[in-house]
């Protein structure tokens, strides 16, 4: 759980709390929050990089369109700016997983990510997790993308065995039994 403390300032009065002390909010708002607050940071590279993220997630999103255009997403700048905020909220469960904390939200994310279609997430925030361990060489997320280019340009080509190894392990209906209705 997350912390967090709302203020709000009223015409003609000091800033006031609206929540008396600290409150605690769910997990579920605690990602809202970090993959919202992470576009202020993603969003401004992808576009620097934009010829690689149109060229790369342009195909992917050619293959995957039908399951991401169900979510509102309606091409290759928006999977591009949601690819970049889902990879580094992966990247802030993982941190949370690694600290002994919620390691099944942390699996939960990732499966959920994949069921949307999302299925390259988990490997860009492996990617990412790389930048985090190499500070010295990447002081700064701008630094690294060229690595997320390099990532994007397999893309295209590995998209096929990541969609494989998801079928493989995602969970199959095997059978619906339904019983037989009842007379009054």
């Amino acid at each position: 759980m997350s912390l967090m403390k709302c203020s709000t300032k009223k015409p003609g009065s000091k800033l006031r709390s609206m929540i008396r002390g600290p409150r605690l909010f769910s997990d579920q708002l605690a990602e809202l929050v970090v993959h919202e607050y992470t576009h202020a940071f993603v969003n401004p590279l992808v576009d620097q990089h934009s010829t690689a993220f149109e060229r790369n997630l342009g195909a992917v999103f050619t293959s995957a369109s039908d399951a991401l255009r169900e979510q509102g997403y309606g091409g290759w700048i928006s999977t591009s700016f949601e690819t970049m905020s889902r990879a580094v909220v992966a990247l802030y469960y993982a941190a949370r997983l690694a600290a002994g904390r919620d390691s099944a939200l942390a699996r939960a994310y990732l499966a959920d990510q994949a069921s949307r279609g999302w299925l390259w997430v988990e490997d860009l925030s492996a990617l990412l997790a790389q930048y985090e361990a190499d500070r010295s060489t990447y002081p700064t997320l701008k630094a690294f993308m060229p690595r997320v280019v390099q990532f994007l340009d397999s893309l295209p080509a590995r998209l096929p065995a990541i969609a494989e190894r998801y079928d493989a392990t995602r969970p199959k209906v095997v059978s619906v039994s339904v019983p037989a209705p009842r007379s009054i």
